[in-house]
């Protein structure tokens, strides 16, 4: 300090950024391993907070709903479904898709349902015969019987949607849940009697648990 004070200011400043970013980073990591608000407060707000984080973090929309009451679980139910969702709301946004869902249901049962979201493919362009005549054209729009398609014409035009249609599903397989992660869930899943169920050809993980009387 006394040989350089504008540099030791300077190194002092970035030491606090440092704790300050180590204090984060600790906070974030205690809070995935073990929230405290779980034992506190239950699945549902805690749930909404780490959505909310992990969207922070990721900088992707996380879309978060619940339906009906929320009730408190056993406990061991309770850890291994939070642990089991967040680690799913994690790999669907590695994926980077639109935005992510995750939807809680406390009606007969619960349930949990995490979804990619990802924007519909485009509709494929038909080509038309372009020495089609307007009068033809105009008929056909009044609902006369359309003439039919020309061989290699038709042909054109299944081969572009066989195309489309393989370039959509390419697209698609990106934000599939992995098949690592996947059998990883399950095998926490089966210990405390919770169902997994993937939906929309993997691009969504659907969680169930019954709720007890005892839980109401």
């Amino acid at each position: 300090m006394e040989r350089d004070p504008a540099a030791a200011r300077r190194e002092a400043s970035l030491l606090v950024g440092m704790v300050q970013q180590t204090l984060e980073a600790t906070k974030s990591f205690i809070f995935d391993v073990r929230p405290m608000v779980l034992d506190d407060l239950g699945l549902l707000p805690t749930l909404r907070r780490a959505a909310r984080e992990r969207s922070r973090r990721a900088q992707i929309p996380v879309e978060f709903d619940s339906v009906g009451p929320d009730r408190r679980l056993p406990i061991d139910v309770e850890s291994g479904l939070f642990r089991m969702i967040d680690q799913a709301l994690a790999a669907y946004l590695a994926a980077r898709p639109e935005r992510v869902s995750l939807r809680l249901d406390w009606s007969d049962r619960f349930e949990a349902v995490v979804e990619a979201i990802v924007p519909p493919p485009a509709a494929p362009e038909v080509p038309t015969e372009r020495s089609e005549p307007k009068e033809e054209r105009r008929r056909g729009r009044r609902g006369a019987e359309p003439a039919e398609l020309p061989p290699a014409l038709a042909a054109l035009i299944e081969e572009r949607r066989s195309r489309e249609a393989a370039l959509a599903e390419e697209a698609s397989a990106r934000y599939r849940l992995p098949e690592g992660v996947l059998r990883e869930l399950r095998s926490r899943a089966t210990p405390i009697g919770v169902e997994i169920e993937l939906i929309d050809a993997g691009r969504g993980l659907r969680f169930g648990a019954t709720l007890s009387a005892a839980s109401a």
